[in-house]
């Protein structure tokens, strides 16, 4: 399976691909609409990839675009203000009147995730193409980017969306910490990997 870096180049189907694999997603469901997820969906990823994730992180691409993770160092994951704000246009977009709800869970998150004191590399973002999945995608994606952490001797941390999300990651060596919900929430569940 090859796995490339992506660039800003990439942008637009990393967008697509990111907002078709997370549609039926319970936490995106929790905090966007269907109509307003389907109308700012991907202008909020394409956003997110734009203003925080291709200037500082680690963007790989599978499949033709139809899989990326974002793989954010040590020392970066936390977002600066000035980025949130230049997210908001594009959070409103995607979520319209439950905006609230975006922004507390992103601070609960970040509350979280500021919990873990050692330097460890962060997985904001995996997806696969709905119409991609099940053909490995994911899989080679977490290979390449734990391969790189293990030869660190660095831990990793996500956090889960979904049941079926922490099945993946816990073959490939992540255990679940504890679960945040944010009000009605679904469960988020932050997970841990020591590296190997």
């Amino acid at each position: 399976m090859d796995v490339r870096r992506a660039g800003d180049g990439d942008r637009k189907q990393l967008a697509t691909t990111l907002a078709r694999a997370f549609a039926d997603d319970p936490i995106v469901s929790w905090l966007a609409a269907p109509k307003t997820y389907a109308r700012g969906g991907e202008r909020a990823f394409a956003a997110a990839l734009r203003t925080s994730y291709l200037p500082k992180a680690e963007v790989y691409s599978a499949g033709d675009g139809k899989g990326v993770v974002i793989w954010v160092p040590p020392d970066k994951w936390k977002a600066p203000a000035t980025d949130a704000i230049r997210l908001l246009p594009s959070y409103v977009a995607m979520c319209g009147r439950r905006l609230p709800r975006v922004l507390k869970l992103v601070a609960a998150m970040e509350k979280r995730h500021g919990q873990v004191e050692e330097p460890h590399w962060y997985i904001p973002f995996i997806a696969t193409d709905p119409a991609a999945q099940g053909k490995g995608l994911g899989t080679a994606l977490l290979q390449h980017v734990l391969a790189n952490a293990d030869a660190e001797g660095r831990p990793a941390y996500l956090e889960a969306t979904c049941p079926r999300n922490q099945l993946l990651y816990h073959r490939h060596g992540f255990e679940p910490m504890d679960e945040l919900r944010v009000d009605d929430s679904p469960p988020l569940t932050p997970m841990w990997r020591t590296p190997r």
